[in-house]
């Protein structure tokens, strides 16, 4: 079974306890969670998939109308 996860709040707080005798700089620590982000083996999320645009209904109108046109027969060639 999955221990369940503290909340993101909780475990800054535990963090900070930890690092706060270091009396870290914006540096250190950005060091500190790169090197943990490596030994975690954990890299930037996927990027989200983008839906596609909607057409308007002017625009699905105008392509029923040229579907139509396309399925009726020609009369003389």
């Amino acid at each position: 079974m999955m221990a369940t996860r503290l909340p993101p709040k909780a475990m800054a707080k535990k963090l900070v306890r930890i690092l706060r005798a270091h009396h870290p700089d914006y540096h250190y620590l950005k060091k500190v969670f790169q090197h943990t982000r490596e030994l975690l083996d954990m890299g930037p999320a996927p990027q989200a998939k983008r839906l596609p645009e909607l057409l308007t209904e002017g625009e699905v109108l105008k392509n029923e109308c040229a579907v139509a046109l396309d399925k009726q027969p020609s009369e003389a060639k």
